[in-house]
């Protein structure tokens, strides 16, 4: 093959090269979804406009799950060099969450983080037959890393305003907080506690990859058939009149 047959491939692929490129810096967010649809795990969109770099979606589902609407923002420097940052914002019918993140490779990091949902959204996690959680959980993190989808560090904590239940028994409860930490093991534990509530609430979780280990104990601070009732359907009963609550699952990755 001649030597001018060599510069006009070299030329040609370089064409390509620039075209392809050139399309990836300015993709269309409904091009770039269908482009990265299998390696977005369980997330679902719907109605997207923008760019891969800044675009919206009207709506988007976790495992099918939906959650509402999704703004986001990415830096192209960023990307180009391996590394997915940017910022997102959801906003649902209940739900809101703002955040900052950056992913490379296995591993994403989230800064600034504000999540606002409702409690009834922890029910196949709570795993109670019979009764809906009730009230608004808000978190507020500074820091959380994931691997493969699944919590490896969290900096920050929540709290659960108006916790209750409604089904098979009524009840309200108060406010409990929770802080995020580590065990010396190296596993992920969010402390639980309550403030004031009517129910004395104690305990932890703790997350390992996927699995997950709730433990926490209620005992009533007041004389109250609803209560009563609440705890008689949860958990096991104790010798001081209250209910250690135990619950072990797998949770679904986050990606």
């Amino acid at each position: 093959m001649t030597r001018k047959f060599w510069i006009a491939a070299l030329v040609a692929l370089l064409a390509v090269a620039f075209v392809l490129l050139a399309l990836l810096w300015t993709a269309p967010a409904d091009v770039a979804y269908r482009a990265l649809r299998s390696r977005l795990g369980g997330w679902q969109a719907q109605g997207l406009s923008g760019s891969l770099w800044q675009g919206r979606a009207e709506q988007v589902a976790l495992h099918g799950m939906p959650l509402g609407t999704l703004e986001w923002e990415v830096s192209r420097p960023a990307f180009f060099a391996g590394t997915t940052r940017g910022k997102a914002s959801l906003r649902g019918a209940q739900a809101a969450l703002d955040l900052h993140f950056e992913r490379t490779g296995r591993t994403a990091h989230l800064r600034d983080v504000a999540l606002r949902i409702p409690a009834q959204s922890l029910a196949p996690a709570i795993a109670v037959p019979g009764l809906t959680p009730l009230g608004d959980v808000r978190a507020t993190l500074s820091e959380v890393a994931l691997t493969d989808g699944y919590i490896t560090h969290a900096v920050g904590g929540l709290e659960w305003l108006g916790v209750g239940v409604s089904g098979a028994a009524e009840g309200s409860i108060g406010d409990i907080e929770a802080e995020f930490g580590k065990t010396p093991e190296g596993a992920v534990v969010l402390s639980v506690r309550d403030r004031n509530a009517r129910l004395a609430v104690v305990g932890q979780v703790l997350f390992k990859g996927p699995e997950f280990d709730l433990q926490v104990k209620l005992v009533p601070r007041e004389s109250s058939l609803q209560l009563f009732t609440v705890l008689r359907l949860i958990g096991q009963r104790t010798e001081d009149g209250g209910t250690l609550l135990r619950v072990r699952g797998r949770m679904q990755p986050l990606y």
